[in-house]
C-alpha cells in the first residue's frame, strides 16, 4: 500500500488549522457560535444514540467500567467525557495535535482519559489486542483516500482484543458523480459496503452488522473472534420470522445452530426461493427481546424486485450447511415516499435557521424524492404555507437531493415542514426557527453603508470609556 507523506501531512495541517480557527464548528456543524455547554450536550446525545443504545452488543454483557475503549478522532473531546463516564479507561486519539491540546485542557478533570496524537494511518502507540472496544464517528468521511481509511481500519483491528467490538462510520455513497469529484480533508473518499465486507474477510473480522449502506452515514460493527472458542456442532434449526417491516421488506429471523463466534453477515446467506441469495445486514445476539442464548438473529431486506406471495426461505452457510425451509409471505412493498433526512441553513451549512438574514435560506436534504412522478414540481409545506423551492439539486457527497427555499419572515417558533405534490405528502419534520440576532441584523443592514463606520466608532468609544472608568 502506497500512502504518500503529503496526504498524511495535509490531514494534520488542515485539522490543526481548523482547530485554531473554530474547533467546535468543524467538529459539530450545528452553528458557528456554540456555547461550551451546548457543544458538550450534542456529544452526550451522540453517545446516548450511538453507544448506549448498542451497549449490550458492544460489551457482550460485561461491565463497561472494567473495559478499555479507544476513541478514534476525538477532536476536543465532545464525546470523550460521556464515554469516560461509561467506560473504565478511554484512550482519545486524533490526527490533530491542536485538537489534542484543547481536549486535554477541556477534560483535565477526567482522570481516566488519556489523549494521544496519531499519525492518521495507524495506532503504533498501542500494543496488539489492547482494547476491548473501539469507536469512531464522523472521522473517515473526511479522509481523502480509501488507502488511508483501509490502513486505519486494519491497524485498529490489530489493537482489538479477542471478543472486542469495533463500531465505526464511513461514507458509503456509491454514485458515480461523487466518485469523480476531487477529495480533500473535508469531503473525503467513500468506503462503501463492498469495501468494508472485503476488508473484513481479509482480516477475518467477524462482521456483525452494517446499516445505512449506500448513504453518507454507513455504520459497521466488527468483532474479533475468540480464537480458542469451540464451535458447537449443532444442526441449523428452522428460522422463525419475528419482525416484518413491510415498507422496506425488512425481515428478522431467529434460529439455533449458528455459531456465535463465527457466524456473520459475510458467511450467512438467506436463501429466498430457489434462486435468490440475500446477504444479511445483521447476524448477532438477540438483544431486544427474551430468547434462548443459543439463538441468534438474522436481519435482511427483501429486494423490491422479488415477486410477492408465499416463498420458501432458509439459511445457508458458506460451508454448505443449510437450515430447513419455511414458508414466508412476501408482501407488496409500500410506495416510497420522499423523506426529509436533515435540514441546514444556506449560509454556513449549520443547523440553525433564522427568520431573516442569510440563515433564512433553508436547505432540505431529501431521500426518495424521485419516487414521485413529476417530482420537480413539488412544493414545501411550511405550517399551512405552500412555498415554491428556489431550486432542487442532487448533492453527490451524501447521495441526497437538496430542496432550497427562503424562509418567510415569521415569528420565532417550531413549525412543521413537509414536501407536497398535489395530494401526495411526505412526513413532517419540526423546524425550529429563531430570530436573527440583533448584532447580525445590524451588521447585515449596515454593510456597505456609512452606518458600519458609525458602529465601529461607537464600539471604540465604548471600549475607551470602560478603560477610563477602570
Amino acid at each position: 500500500m502506497n500512502i504518500s507523506d503529503a496526504n498524511l501531512r495535509g490531514m494534520k495541517e488542515d485539522w490543526n488549522a481548523r482547530a485554531r480557527q473554530n474547533a467546535r464548528w468543524f467538529i459539530n456543524t450545528v452553528h458557528d457560535r456554540q456555547a461550551e455547554h451546548e457543544f458538550d450536550q450534542t456529544g452526550r446525545t451522540e453517545v446516548q444514540n450511538l453507544v448506549c443504545a448498542d451497549l449490550l452488543l458492544l460489551t457482550h454483557g460485561r461491565d463497561p467500567h472494567n473495559l478499555r475503549l479507544l476513541e478514534i478522532g476525538c477532536g476536543v473531546g465532545r464525546m470523550t467525557r460521556p464515554l469516560a463516564e461509561i467506560f473504565g479507561e478511554v484512550y482519545a486519539t486524533d490526527v490533530s495535535g491542536e485538537m489534542i491540546v484543547r481536549g486535554q485542557r477541556r477534560l483535565r478533570d477526567c482522570k481516566n482519559v488519556i489523549f494521544s496524537e496519531t499519525n492518521g494511518i495507524d495506532f503504533h502507540l498501542f500494543a496488539d489486542r489492547f482494547f476491548d472496544i473501539i469507536f469512531c464517528a464522523y472521522v473517515y468521511q473526511h479522509v481523502p483516500t480509501a488507502d488511508v481509511i483501509r490502513a486505519n481500519l486494519t491497524d485498529a483491528y490489530r489493537v482489538l482484543k479477542p471478543g472486542g467490538v469495533f463500531k465505526f462510520q464511513t461514507n458509503g455513497v456509491t454514485n458515480e458523480i461523487f466518485r469523480g469529484l476531487p477529495k480533500d480533508t473535508w469531503m473525503g473518499e467513500a468506503f462503501d459496503e463492498h469495501a468494508i465486507r472485503s476488508l473484513a474477510r481479509e482480516l477475518d473480522a467477524q462482521m456483525i452488522s452494517i446499516s445505512g449502506a449506500g448513504s453518507q452515514y454507513c455504520w459497521t460493527v466488527w468483532r474479533r473472534r475468540m480464537m480458542d472458542a469451540d464451535q458447537a456442532d449443532v444442526p441449523l434449526s428452522s428460522p422463525v420470522p419475528i419482525i416484518d417491516f413491510t415498507a422496506r421488506r425488512r425481515q428478522s429471523l431467529v434460529m439455533a445452530g449458528l455459531d456465535p463466534n463465527s457466524a456473520d453477515i459475510n458467511n450467512v446467506i438467506v436463501q429466498l426461493g430457489e434462486t435468490s441469495s440475500i446477504e444479511p445486514c445483521y447476524v448477532g445476539p438477540i438483544i431486544d427481546r427474551e430468547a434462548p442464548i443459543s439463538y441468534l438473529r438474522v436481519d435482511f431486506t427483501i429486494p423490491a424486485t422479488e415477486p410477492t406471495g408465499l416463498r420458501t426461505i432458509s439459511i445457508r452457510l458458506k460451508n454448505g450447511s443449510k437450515s430447513p425451509s419455511i414458508l414466508l409471505e412476501v408482501t407488496q412493498p409500500m410506495a416510497v415516499v420522499p423523506s426529509i433526512v436533515f435540514i441546514t441553513n444556506g449560509k454556513d451549512g449549520g443547523l440553525d435557521i433564522e427568520s431573516t438574514g442569510p440563515k433564512s435560506r433553508v436547505r432540505l436534504f431529501v431521500e426518495g424524492i424521485t419516487a414521485w412522478p413529476n417530482w420537480e414540481q413539488l412544493e414545501v409545506l411550511l405550517g399551512q404555507m405552500h412555498i415554491h423551492p428556489d431550486k432542487i439539486d442532487f448533492v453527490p457527497g451524501n447521495g441526497l437531493y437538496m430542496v432550497e427555499f427562503t424562509m418567510p419572515e415569521i415569528s420565532p417558533e417550531t413549525i412543521p415542514v413537509a414536501l407536497v405534490l398535489g395530494d401526495r405528502r411526505s412526513a413532517s419534520t419540526n423546524l425550529l426557527v429563531r430570530r436573527e440576532t440583533f448584532g447580525a441584523r445590524l451588521r447585515r443592514l449596515a454593510t456597505g453603508s456609512s452606518m458600519l463606520r458609525v458602529i465601529k466608532r461607537v464600539k471604540m468609544w465604548s471600549r475607551t470609556r470602560m478603560l477610563e472608568i477602570k
